[in-house]
């Protein structure tokens, strides 16, 4: 029972501090946020981005190849002639 306790105790500290750290990465997160200012530039006024000049070159073609045929039924069902016998 003793054992029990102290990792139930153990478990309380670890969780909190992952608590602590996870608030301290919260601050951290507004604070790199703050910086930036969405609600300023007016809708609408996006710069144009630049047309691309060239194309990829086409990607290699791929030569279809016929699938192996499927397994019909429950293969772990199957009857196996194997001789056992070696092992």
């Amino acid at each position: 029972m003793d054992g029990v306790t102290q990792q139930n105790a153990a478990m309380v500290e670890e969780a909190t501090a992952a608590a602590r750290s996870l608030a301290s990465e919260v601050e951290e997160m507004s604070r790199q946020i703050a910086r930036f200012r969405v609600g300023e530039a007016p809708v609408g006024t996006v710069a144009p981005v630049a047309m691309l000049h060239h194309r990829a070159p086409p990607a290699a073609q791929r030569i279809a190849r016929p699938a192996p045929p499927r397994a019909v039924g429950n293969t772990a069902l199957a009857v196996s002639n194997d001789d056992w016998s070696e092992f």
